[in-house]
């Protein structure tokens, strides 16, 4: 015989994806929780869905429209922690480019005192880096 039905909450939400076994057949609900299966009437149906209650019932007492009920079970809090990806960049004065920027800065500032140096007479010490 084919069984058919329907899997819902206790407010008539539908439960699409729910999973049906009876006997050595199974099967899963639709996006509608309606299902259609293949069974003897004197086997046993079970009826699940995440964060419900599994049903067992007789084949021959399956109503259409089959109600589970939600777990009884609580969740506990949950602390999610995070990395703030702003909050730890590494400040720009310690980075590579800003290195290389001083030093060229400095290197300017190097050649156009020896420029004038060398204009005034004046001698400098070179600054190795």
């Amino acid at each position: 015989m084919i069984v058919k039905g329907r899997l819902t909450d206790t407010i008539g939400n539908p439960l699409p994806n729910a999973h049906i076994v009876i006997g050595a057949n199974g099967t899963v609900a639709d996006d509608d929780g309606t299902f259609e299966v293949e069974a003897d009437g004197n086997e046993i149906a079970a009826f699940s869905y995440l964060g419900m209650e599994t049903a067992r019932m007789k084949v021959s007492e399956i109503q259409p429209i089959i109600i589970l009920q939600d777990t009884a079970t609580a969740l506990d809090a949950v602390l999610v922690v995070g990395k703030n990806p702003l909050a730890t960049k590494t400040p720009f004065y310690k980075t590579t480019a800003f290195k290389i920027g001083i030093s060229v800065f400095i290197l300017a500032i190097i050649y156009l005192a020896s420029k004038k140096n060398k204009a005034t007479g004046l001698s400098y010490i070179p600054v190795e880096m």
